[in-house]
């Protein structure tokens, strides 16, 4: 199967040197084509580019290393309030950003509920025991944390949602690795990013602002102004349906939601994504005598939203579907082609 990863590693095989930068890949078309340069976002849609040029008889594929602008790690709280239009203040505050409010706690009740509390709790407590507080000032040690709590929820949907540390995202406004991204495996092998994590010590406006561009880098899908309907007539694309992707921004002690929706239909005044955050009133104290309580109630809310992701897995399929090229537009561009 023809994966970007797959590509990624025959390049760096050959140029070693920019495998540890933050290069991404860009597919630049044959002259004659519509798109020029293209960044395949996802397996399937690599795939489609590949189909394409079978289907056109091209047979070399030039793949250009290219640099986005700017890291994650380089944003400001300022400056994405002003980008997205989060706050009319010049510097605002965490409570100045608009509100989560219906966030809820999923009941940890059925025999999966209990059996990932009762390894979450076990792994805190053997983490507890082995490294000293003290260095819990340290990101690393807070990542330990995090990932106890994740790899338990995520547990839950019975392999239906994945963790994947150190995940490579690519958007228009940023790109860079995230901590970690819950996602979905489409039927076609397609990975949706339906969630990111950010594990940040103190610093929590730093990470907010890291995660909220990070989560418009999950929402980034190539767009197709036109397809054309069975009749041959072109129509403009179908993109009714918000797409939604949840962020959590945390020290393992107190711990922010963030929601990210994108409205491309036509209805929708703006395609600019929207954000919505929101600190836990839960703060888990691993020193205190309360921490197991606190643990519980934060891993139920971070179960409730990993379902908020899982609800968008349909979503996400029909969007990847609709995105496909038809037959009708690689009979079009081999045409083009042979002019």
């Amino acid at each position: 199967t023809t994966t970007i990863s797959k590509l990624e590693k025959a390049i760096y095989a050959v140029y070693p040197d920019k495998e540890d930068g933050d290069a991404v890949i860009a597919i630049i078309h044959p002259r004659g084509t519509s798109d020029g340069t293209e960044y395949p976002s996802d397996d399937a849609h690599f795939r489609d580019i590949i189909q394409l040029y079978r289907r056109s008889n091209i047979k070399t594929l030039t793949v250009a290393l290219e640099t986005p602008t700017k890291k994650y790690t380089d944003f400001t709280l300022n400056e994405v309030s002003r980008l997205y239009d989060l706050s009319n203040m010049e510097s605002p505050e965490i409570r100045d950003l608009p509100p989560f409010t219906d966030i809820s706690t999923e009941p940890l009740e059925s025999k999966e509920h209990k059996e990932s509390l009762r390894r979450l709790e076990e792994e805190l407590e053997s983490r507890i025991k082995a490294i000293p507080s003290d260095t819990f000032s340290n990101e690393a040690t807070c990542s330990a944390y995090v990932c106890s709590f994740l790899t338990q929820a995520v547990l839950i949907f019975n392999g239906e949602l994945t963790l994947a540390p150190e995940r490579k995202l690519r958007g228009r406004h940023g790109h860079g690795k995230v901590d970690y991204a819950i996602e979905a495996l489409d039927k076609d092998g397609t990975r949706h990013v339906l969630g990111v994590t950010e594990v940040k010590h103190e610093d929590y406006r730093k990470g907010l602002a890291q995660n909220i561009v990070q989560l418009e880098s999950s929402l980034t899908v190539r767009k197709r102004k036109r397809s054309c309907d069975d009749d041959g007539e072109e129509r403009e694309e179908d993109s009714s349906a918000p797409l939604r992707a949840y962020g959590i921004v945390t020290d393992a002690s107190y711990w922010f939601f963030v929601g990210c929706t994108i409205d491309q239909s036509q209805e929708s005044s703006s395609d600019r994504p929207k954000f919505r955050i929101s600190r836990l009133k839960d703060i888990v104290n691993y020193n205190g005598d309360t921490w197991k309580a606190e643990a519980k109630s934060v891993l139920g809310q971070i179960v409730w939203l990993m379902r908020k992701m899982h609800s968008e897995i349909p979503v996400r399929e029909l969007r990847s579907k609709k995105q496909k090229f038809t037959a009708a537009e690689q009979q079009s561009a081999s045409k083009i082609l042979r002019v």
